[in-house]
C-alpha cells in the first residue's frame, strides 16, 4: 500500500507475484515471470483498501492463469 498522494488520500495498492514453471521430471526451468497490478483504492478507509487488494489480486491471478495455460501448452 503506497500513500503516494499524502497520508489522507486514497492509497495505491500494488500486488506483485513472481512465478516459476519447471519441468516435473528433471526440474528444468521452463519459464519465470513477474506479474503486477496497481489499483487505486476508492477511499482512505480499510474497507476500500481491502477491495483494492481484492481487485489487484484478481487481476494478477488472471494474468498468472493465462501465462500458465500458454506455457503449459509448449
Amino acid at each position: 500500500t503506497h500513500y503516494d498522494q499524502g497520508p489522507d488520500a486514497a492509497p495505491k495498492v500494488v500486488i506483485r507475484v513472481r512465478a516459476s514453471m519447471t519441468r516435473g521430471l528433471d526440474r528444468t526451468l521452463v519459464s519465470d515471470e513477474m506479474f503486477e497490478a496497481t489499483v487505486r483504492a476508492g477511499d482512505n478507509r480499510v474497507s476500500a483498501i481491502v477491495r483494492a487488494y481484492g481487485a489487484g489480486l484478481s487481476e494478477v491471478m488472471g494474468k498468472l492463469v493465462a501465462w500458465t495455460n500458454e506455457r503449459a501448452a509448449v
